[in-house]
């Protein structure tokens, strides 16, 4: 065999070793993490391009797999999933075998929405006697105080309960501070006919991951505090019109 050929293969090889280096080292070669992507939630559809770009910064791809909210964290739990989509942290002390990421996603505090022609509501017992509506999906319902002692109208969806309440046919809406935002950047909410009466509780939400990715964690806080950094966590973040009255704080 000749010198010039030996040194031809070692080359060869040297630049196959490096190829597959790289390509270890890349994101698309390792197994994706396998992240919930609730079913149903309208309204939180704006969450994936931000949160996948929160993965990618940090060095991770994310596989979207599409499970019905009440069921992911479940499967976070067991192990079948790698991450849920987001949970507020009162939930999140509830589930087994999960870790948080420490970063905070901003705009999910609790509020009620009504008809702008309501005068503003100084408390949640100002509410009572009003009909009252949620989503199905609204998890977050059931954390609020005191909220079992009024009866609340569940909606399928958070497109039909804002419907419902232009129509006059409920008076006042439970849901968060950015799914209002998405709907009114989408052009499906009238700020000035529909906005926020009441600010009802703080809802601190966080990035979900199964206790097996806590090595994770670090980069993926890292990455999640540029993204918000970057705006990129306001819902429809290069379309969004101001509302008509700011929001309410604690």
């Amino acid at each position: 065999m000749s010198v010039r050929l030996i040194r031809l293969r070692s080359i060869l090889a040297v630049s196959t070793l490096a190829m597959m280096l790289a390509a270890a080292s890349s994101p698309a070669a390792g197994r994706c993490l396998r992240v919930a992507q609730w079913i149903g939630a309208v309204g939180l559809e704006w969450l994936v391009p931000p949160l996948t770009e929160t993965y990618r910064r940090a060095g991770e791809c994310v596989e979207w797999v599409p499970v019905p909210i009440g069921q992911a964290w479940q499967m976070v739990e067991s192990g079948e999933l790698d991450g849920d989509m987001i949970r507020v942290a009162q939930i999140i002390s509830r589930m087994k075998h999960v870790v948080s990421v420490p970063t905070e996603i901003p705009g999910f505090d609790a509020v009620l929405i009504t008809r702008t022609t309501l005068v503003p509501l100084q408390s949640l017992e100002d509410a009572r006697g009003m009909r009252l509506a949620a989503p199905f999906g609204y998890l977050a319902l059931d954390l609020i105080p005191g909220i079992k002692d009024f009866s609340i109208r569940r909606e399928t969806n958070m497109s039909a309960t804002f419907q419902d309440l232009a129509a006059g046919e409920v008076d006042g809406v439970f849901t968060d501070r950015n799914t209002y935002l998405h709907f009114i950047a989408k052009g499906s909410l009238d700020p000035s006919a529909l906005a926020p009466s009441l600010f009802v509780m703080k809802m601190p939400t966080h990035i979900v991951l199964g206790e097996r990715q806590r090595g994770k964690v670090p980069a993926i806080d890292r990455a999640l505090a540029s993204v918000i950094a970057d705006g990129l966590f306001a819902p429809g973040a290069s379309v969004l019109h101001p509302p008509a009255q700011p929001f309410m704080t604690e």
